[in-house]
């Protein structure tokens, strides 16, 4: 119970996004915060995207990850391939 009472990243409980409200628990809560209501979706994306570029950006930072220049038509490459044997 109290697993699915837990707010997540984005600041809103499973059970609030699934039912719509928060659910009694051991923990006394005002009824108050029990009643329904709807999540809105707009909210809810706009956190989880600033979560998600957030753990890129940390992800990048951490791993080196650089951004490459952009091609152009024609333009010579060098092309490795990783665990091949040759010969």
């Amino acid at each position: 119970m109290a697993y699915r009472a837990t707010p997540l990243e984005n600041g809103f409980s499973t059970s609030e996004l699934l039912i719509g409200r928060r659910i009694n628990t051991t923990l006394p809560v005002p009824k108050t915060q029990l009643q329904p209501y709807s999540v809105n979706k707009k909210v809810l994306e706009a956190k989880e995207e600033r979560r998600i570029e957030g753990q890129k950006t940390n992800y990048d930072k951490h791993h080196g990850v650089k951004s490459l220049d952009e091609l152009d038509p024609g333009q010579n490459v060098w092309i490795t391939t990783f665990g091949l044997l040759e010969g």
